[in-house]
C-alpha cells in the first residue's frame, strides 16, 4: 500500500504538474521577467532531483521502517520548503510581470 502511495505522489507531479508548470508558467516568466532565472532553475533543479529522492524512499521503505519513516520526513520538508518558495516568490509574479495574452 505504501509502496502504491510512492508510485502515486511521484507520477503525478513528474508527469502532469511539474512540465506544466515549467512549459507554461516558467517560459513566460523568464520571457517577462528575466531577474527571475536563478529562481526557477532552482526550482527546476527542484524538480529533476525529485526523481533521486523517491529512489531514496522506494529503497528505505524496502530497508526498515525507521529509514522510511526518516526518509519520509525529509522528503516532506524539502516538498513544504519549494511549494512555500513557489507560493511566496513565483505567484505573485503573473500579476505583476505578465500580461493578458500571456
Amino acid at each position: 500500500m505504501i509502496g502504491a502511495a510512492i508510485e502515486y505522489i511521484e507520477a503525478f507531479p513528474e508527469s502532469l504538474h511539474h512540465p506544466k508548470e515549467e512549459k507554461t508558467l516558467f517560459a513566460r516568466l523568464r520571457l517577462r521577467a528575466p531577474q527571475s532565472a536563478p529562481l526557477l532553475d532552482a526550482l527546476e533543479r527542484q524538480h529533476r532531483d525529485c526523481a533521486l529522492v523517491f529512489r531514496e524512499l522506494r529503497q528505505a521503505h524496502a530497508a526498515d521502517l525507521p529509514a522510511f519513516g526518516l526518509a519520509l520526513a525529509a522528503f516532506a520538508r524539502s516538498q513544504w520548503q519549494h511549494m512555500r518558495t513557489e507560493e511566496s516568490r513565483v505567484l505573485p509574479m503573473p500579476s505583476e510581470h505578465l500580461r493578458a495574452e500571456d
